[in-house]
């Protein structure tokens, strides 16, 4: 069987990447919705349709209606392509007929996976719908030796499977550990993880009723020594042949390997190397997060700014004090709980995320435990330092980081020229904030002031006054200081 695979997208190093991780099938692109329409017009036999949402004259909603109301792609197997957290934007790709999607960036090992389940898919499609007497030897032959699992069922009841299950391969029984008459005698909701059940009943459900004609998701099974396998399935729901009552086919492939690479990435991205604490970009993806997601609860940080690094370093060399610092970390790391995580940002710099406490109090609280802990730590390698808190302003849709991370550090180090390097804390409010806006002002018109094309009518400008100089003896002034003052707008 001839695969043909339309890839579209308005990215072109995208289309070209995909084009030749798929080389060894026929592919045709399109860099937008127009031109797919077109392709798919003029070439016959397409079989899978890599199609982007996101495209200029033509989105690819527009090109799923396209396919929907046109008979001749009835067969046309749909993958879509999102980006990350669009999720209304899959399960509307989803009902306009779309039979699975992938995140952008794309990740290839898994796209590659999910093309190789649907070709695998079509494959046994194909050899359904051929006579009978052809299809026997066809489909045996793919069935044993296919490279995924594949079972064929016709029960509605997944926690009572009975006699229902109609053929099962050697690799459905080698990917999940278990004997045909196992996972007949069992049903597939005893041994899929408990984390995975609802989701795959709710699709399951809407496969029965008609809702939909095939899902697709990852989930993990448990084999019968307890080990987890993840697995990425296909369900589609199959036309009766004859007097079978045959309604469903699964097939599997074991990704286990990629959800552990995946882990390993992932831990690789959100932390720090050295500290092993979470880092600058995965506090980013959490804040952006929760101001979508816990727009009414709670949120703050506690920035804490070590001095003396920089000095230690110069003294002591860069090890001594990086030894040190991870010292902190692992002091630090003991008041970590689900909802207070500890970042390590660089240098000498560290910074709590707070989500869904109580009051002010418990901040202050937290501040003195900090102080007196990283206080007993340092007591005899002259480390002191600032420590700065910031609650963020709630009913937020979206978070300036930049301005957070900025208005923490300001905190932390007016801790320092407040209170030296004792590890007392500072919180950022209304008052810090003026006196940090009125430095910022007398900056930008020192600055005005200074610049080649300076004119009075900026309304800056310098101006004079004299302050008496009394003499206490005599009760008579004696002198005048002049002190140069500035005007501002």
């Amino acid at each position: 069987m001839l695969i043909k695979i339309l890839v579209v997208d308005d990215s072109a190093s995208d289309r070209l990447i995909i084009e030749n991780m798929l080389s060894e099938y026929c592919v045709l692109t399109a860099c937008d919705g127009v031109e797919a329409v077109r392709m798919l017009e003029e070439h016959d036999g397409i079989n899978l349709l890599i199609l982007d949402l996101n495209m200029p004259n033509m989105d690819g909603f527009q090109v799923l209606e396209f396919i929907k109301e046109n008979e001749r792609y009835r067969k046309l197997r749909t993958i879509i392509l999102t980006v990350y957290d669009e999720l209304e934007n899959e399960i509307r790709g989803l009902n306009l007929g779309a039979v699975d999607y992938i995140r952008k960036p794309i990740h290839m090992a898994s796209l590659r996976a999910r093309i190789d389940v649907h070709v695998a898919l079509l494959r046994a499609e194909e050899a359904l719908e051929r006579q009978l007497d052809e299809q026997t030897l066809t489909f045996d032959m793919l069935f044993e030796q296919a490279p995924i699992g594949i079972a064929i069922s016709y029960s509605c009841d997944p926690k009572h499977s009975d006699d229902f299950i109609v053929r099962i391969n050697s690799m459905y029984e080698q990917i999940t550990g278990r004997t045909k008459e196992e996972l007949i005698n069992l049903g597939w909701a005893k041994i899929t993880h408990p984390d995975d059940v609802q989701e795959e009943l709710d699709n399951f459900r809407k496969l029965q009723s008609g809702e939909i004609k095939n899902y697709s998701m990852e989930k993990r099974y448990i084999k019968p020594d307890g080990t987890i396998v993840w697995v990425y399935m296909t369900v589609a729901a199959l036309a009766p042949i004859g007097e079978s009552k045959i309604n469903h086919i699964c097939l599997i492939q074991d990704i286990s390997r990629r959800k552990q690479l995946e882990t390993e990435c992932r831990y690789i991205t959100e932390h720090d190397r050295w500290m092993g604490l979470y880092n600058r970009e995965y506090l980013v993806s959490l804040l952006e997060k929760h101001a979508r997601l816990k727009k009414n609860s709670k949120k703050a940080l506690i920035g804490i700014n070590l001095s003396m690094v920089q000095l230690l370093i110069a003294n002591y060399g860069y090890q001594y004090s990086k030894n040190l610092i991870k010292k902190a970390a692992e002091a630090l790391s003991r008041y970590c709980t689900d909802n207070c995580i500890l970042f390590y940002m660089g240098d000498n710099y560290f910074i709590y995320y707070l989500f869904d406490y109580k009051d002010k109090k418990e901040l202050v609280d937290l501040g003195g435990v900090i102080a007196e802990t990283l206080e007993s730590l340092f007591v005899t390698d002259r480390i002191g330092g600032g420590i700065g808190i910031l609650e963020i302003e709630q009913d937020q849709d979206e978070v300036d980081i930049d301005l957070l991370m900025s208005k923490i550090m300001i905190a932390s180090e007016r801790s320092i020229s407040l209170f030296g390097n004792n590890f007392q804390t500072c919180f950022y409010n209304e008052d810090l904030e003026a006196l940090v806006k009125r430095e910022r002002d007398i900056l930008e018109a020192l600055n005005i002031i200074a610049s080649d094309d300076y004119t009075p009518n900026t309304g800056y400008y310098f101006f004079l006054q004299y302050q008496p100089i009394l003499n206490i003896r005599t009760g008579s002034i004696c002198g005048f200081e002049a002190l140069a003052r500035l005007r501002t707008k």
